[in-house]
Parts: C-alpha cells; sequence; structure tokens
C-alpha cells in the first residue's frame, strides 16, 4: 500500500495559496522535495516545513512582496531560491527558525541580513557575488557552508565556525588559509581554485587527505588548481603523508634541496648535436670535424650561480 501523503493544514494551504498569486507559480506539494522542482513539503502535523522556489524568476520585488507569507509559515526549517537572480536578501531577516537555506546562483553581494538567522545548520551560497563573510560569525550552528564561486579574499570570519564538517571555498581569491585552524571537524575542506602558494603545516593534522588532481571527492582536502610552492607541487601529488614527511624534513634542516635539470638535444644524425653539447657546456670548445655519435651521449654541466657553484646534470 502507498504510502500516505501528510495533508496540508488549512492555515498554511491558504499561505501556500497566496503566494503562488503573488509570485505566479505553481507550488505543488511533495511528500520529498525533488532538485529544482519548485513545491513544498509539510510534516505530520500538516504545516510547512519545506518550500523550494529555485528558478522562479523570483526578483527582488517579487521575494519582499513574499516576505509576509514566508513569515507567516512558522513550521517552515528550509527554504531555496536558489537561481532567481536576487541581488537583496533583507527580506529573510524575520525568518530565524530556518535551518536550512540556499541562494545558490544569485547575483548577491551583501549577505549581512542573514546574520540573525543563527538556527542555520545548512547554508548554500555558491555563484553569487560576494567578497565580505564578516555578517557569517555569529552563524556557530552550521555544519555544511557552501561559499564557492565568490570573491572572497578573507576566510578570517570563519574561525568561530567550529561545527562545521562540509566547507566549499573553491573558485574564490584566497590566498592565506590559516584562519581555518580551529576548524578541527571539517570532513570535506574545497580549496580548489584559489590562489594559495603557502600550506600550513597544521593541514596535515585535520585528518583528511589531501588531494591535488581534478577528480571529486566527498572527503577530504581539494587543492588542485592552486599556485602551490611550498610545498611543491610534486610534494603535494603524493598526498598527506607526503606532504607531512616535507614539514617534518624541514624543521629538521634534513631537507635537501636537488638543484638538477635535463635538457635533452635532438636532431637529424651528423647534424652536430654532440658538437652543440660541448659548446654549450665549454665556453672555449671550438667545432672541428669528428667522427659521429654512436647511441646517447650524456655530459655533466656545472653551471655557476651567484656567489656559489650548484651541480646540474
Amino acid at each position: 500500500m502507498p504510502k500516505k501523503t501528510n495533508k496540508i493544514n488549512a492555515a498554511d494551504r491558504r499561505i501556500i495559496a497566496q503566494l503562488q498569486r503573488l509570485l505566479n507559480i505553481k507550488l505543488p506539494q511533495h511528500e520529498y522535495l525533488k532538485p529544482w522542482t519548485p513545491g513544498y513539503a509539510v510534516n505530520k502535523s500538516g504545516a510547512v516545513t519545506a518550500l523550494l522556489l529555485y528558478d522562479s524568476n523570483l526578483d527582488d520585488k517579487a521575494l519582499n512582496t513574499a516576505s509576509q507569507p514566508l513569515t507567516a509559515l512558522t513550521a517552515l526549517t528550509s527554504l531555496d531560491l536558489g537561481g532567481n537572480g536576487l541581488t537583496d536578501c533583507s527580506p529573510l531577516k524575520p525568518l530565524t527558525a530556518l535551518k536550512s537555506l540556499s541562494l545558490w546562483n544569485n547575483k548577491i553581494t551583501d549577505i549581512s541580513p542573514l546574520n540573525p538567522l543563527t538556527a542555520l545548520t545548512s547554508l548554500y551560497l555558491a555563484v553569487n557575488q560576494i567578497t565580505d563573510i564578516s555578517p557569517l560569525n555569529p552563524l556557530t550552528a552550521l555544519t555544511s557552508l557552501d561559499l564557492a564561486v565568490n570573491q572572497i579574499t578573507d576566510c578570517s570570519p570563519l574561525k568561530p565556525l567550529t561545527a562545521l564538517t562540509s566547507l566549499d571555498l573553491s573558485q574564490n581569491n584566497l590566498t592565506d588559509i590559516s584562519p581555518l585552524k580551529p576548524l578541527t571537524a571539517l570532513t570535506r575542506l574545497a580549496l580548489h581554485r584559489n590562489k594559495i602558494k603557502d600550506l600550513p603545516e597544521w593541514i596535515t593534522e585535520l585528518g583528511m587527505e589531501i588531494y591535488s588532481d581534478n577528480s571529486y571527492h566527498e572527503t577530504g582536502i581539494a587543492l588542485e588548481n592552486n599556485p602551490l610552492e611550498t610545498p611543491p607541487l610534486e610534494i603535494v601529488k603524493q598526498g598527506k603523508d607526503a606532504i607531512r614527511n616535507y614539514f617534518a624534513e624541514t624543521a629538521s634542516g634534513e631537507l635537501d634541496h636537488l638543484y638538477e635539470a635535463k635538457l635533452l638535444i635532438v636532431g637529424e644524425e651528423r647534424a652536430g648535436k654532440s658538437s652543440l653539447t660541448e659548446a654549450l657546456s665549454d665556453p672555449n670548445y671550438k667545432f672541428q670535424a669528428k667522427p659521429s655519435t654512436e647511441g646517447i651521449d650524456i655530459k655533466q654541466w656545472i653551471i655557476p650561480s651567484e656567489g656559489e657553484v650548484l651541480p646540474r646534470g
């Protein structure tokens, strides 16, 4: 026998009808909300607990008009307003019971109106135009936060959000991730496509594997497409243990830099490859006829640097 869908109560039915008129959209009831599909869900008492208005042509004026009926949905804990081109989220200020809010793919720059929403555990703000995330500072109940594809340069306001288990800061303008050190509950941290050059040593203490490939990972730290210098990208590609060893060797003074490169000269037979090699490595070399080299000729070339001579083979 199919499971019976909870029946919406009379008061919330009137509010949903009002929203449909105001926004000129259809809002069907779903047992479970479907991604990208406008609609609502109710609890056993018939109260609306979740409302999805994704891609509903909802502009700032319409949201402002809808704010009063939204506030009247007193059991509402989940709201999705993604994909609407919104620039102003101030009408959401009164919705202090919300636990999940999605404003993904809008045009929002100012998120200070979200400051009072301290009950939020999930907040999705990806693909907006956000630079200042300091209004998130008091939202300490958050466990999942998505800030991907914005214009963030400073992540220090996230320091108090120690309940976070998932944090996406990918595709921003971050250079310094040291403020994230207190977030020890994280199981997923997306930092790919930023401007990070130096990794802090404590990054290996977060208990997550570290990735620098282009694959999606449910858990771990994603670092691909950053201009990494410390540790070098070649070390980061080897994962957390290699990064930990790098820092340990650096701290003990045991890290040995290999100043070495390889130059391969190729060409047709008897084209003068060996003679060119001799001339490059010996300024006093004089070109002269000589037998063709058989096989491969390997030669060491020591290049003087400023102040010292570094061997390069």
